[in-house]
């Protein structure tokens, strides 16, 4: 997976290490505005944008849905999962 390379996780792993995340690594589409994980809920691993961009959002009590930023490709979602597991 060519793209983990351009990540910053990939800038800080070595060919090997990149390799075996590519081993464990799925490859999977979402259509736009569908959702990747849900604030407060625990995931079940770690997500990489490889192409196009994501929209972080959060919801704040009195106010709604409010948009953070924008995710685009190279950025991380859910590390701390994987880093919790550690």
């Amino acid at each position: 997976m060519f793209y983990l390379q351009n990540t910053p996780l990939g800038k800080v792993l070595n060919s090997q290490e990149i390799e075996l995340l590519s081993q464990h690594a799925l490859l999977k589409e979402y259509i736009q505005g569908e959702t990747i994980i849900n604030q407060g809920e625990a995931s079940s691993g770690m997500y990489i944008i490889s192409q196009g961009s994501a929209l972080e959002t959060a919801k704040i009590l009195g106010v709604g849905s409010e948009n953070l930023k924008t995710l685009r490709t190279g950025s991380l979602i859910g590390e701390i999962t994987i880093i919790d597991k550690c």
